[in-house]
């Protein structure tokens, strides 16, 4: 309620656009989590709407779907919803319950095949999809996912606390001292707001006459 949707770039994501956005930086399930975008002021940006950004987001993540894949968004949002619970619910030093790996399982459930490929000289074993489809694209979300959450990134995933954003990253400070999405987008209006608030709760100079 309150947040009308904002296509910002409709029809016209460029990589320079989706990059600059802050995607593409660091894993694969991020970029879908952080698909619905918000800016902070109430506005909303469903990209999973937009194919252009869609275009630039399989070209950079290295798939390439057939010609009749469908966007199947429905199924996409309700796996990005379901991710954002997770990491919320992690944040927060929950754990995942039988019904959370249920969900991750059945996005993992597509059928794939492994084939042995010659990469610099190298044998390497990779996994193809039989169908590549977005069913395809949901299942290596949710392996991304996973895979963070098993690695030292996991205990890094942070959620942007600027009221109306909410994006989620991985803080690769040495300390684990970055707070922020963006410390000059979001952090600005952090320390603009909590600058306003003093301003309106200061008590007004008496006047000596």
């Amino acid at each position: 309620m309150g947040q009308s949707f904002l296509f910002r770039y409709q029809g016209r994501v460029t990589v320079a656009r989706y990059l600059r956005e802050g995607f593409g930086q660091q894993f694969l399930c991020l970029d879908l989590m952080n698909s619905l975008y918000r800016d902070g002021f109430g506005n909303v940006t469903d990209f999973l709407l937009d194919s252009s950004w869609t275009r630039v987001f399989l070209r950079h993540w290295g798939f390439r779907l057939g010609s009749r894949a469908s966007s199947a968004h429905t199924e996409t949002a309700r796996l990005r919803t379901h991710l954002r619970r997770l990491v919320a619910k992690h944040s927060s030093g929950g754990k995942m319950g039988r019904g959370d790996l249920k969900s991750l399982n059945r996005a993992l459930s597509t059928p794939m095949r492994q084939r042995i490929s010659v990469s610099q000289g190298s044998l390497r074993a990779e996994l193809r999809p039989v169908t590549s489809d977005w069913a395809w694209v949901r299942s290596r979300v949710a392996a991304s996912f996973v895979e963070v959450l098993s690695r030292d990134e996991g205990r890094r995933l942070k959620i942007c606390p600027n009221t109306g954003c909410g994006w989620i990253f991985c803080d690769m400070t040495k300390g684990g001292t970055r707070r922020w999405c963006n410390d000059r987008r979001c952090g600005n209006r952090d320390r603009v707001r909590r600058a306003r608030a003093r301003g309106a709760g200061a008590e007004p100079i008496a006047k000596i006459f």
